[in-house]
């Protein structure tokens, strides 16, 4: 974490530099707030992209198995006759 002052004001104070500068401080809050919230909605999207992978990859490895089972069934079949 950095310590130390970013800007500082002379005196005397010019109340339109001082209002500037603090529209800067309150615009650069505001961008850092909304940054930390989009952040957090990208990591809760991106923790569900891989629930509903490991789900698809489940299904995949259930269908593949039923698949195999279902052919080797047909082919056992086919030998018998």
């Amino acid at each position: 974490m950095r310590v130390g002052a970013v800007d500082y004001i002379l005196k005397p104070v010019d109340p339109e530099v001082l209002k500037s500068k603090v529209a800067v401080f309150v615009d650069v809050n505001n961008r850092s707030t909304d940054l930390a919230t989009q952040l957090l909605a990208h990591r809760s999207a991106q923790r569900d992209l891989l629930r509903a992978k490991d789900d698809l990859e489940i299904k995949i490895r259930e269908r593949t198995a039923s698949l195999i089972s279902a052919h080797d069934r047909l082919a056992q079949g086919n030998a018998d006759a």
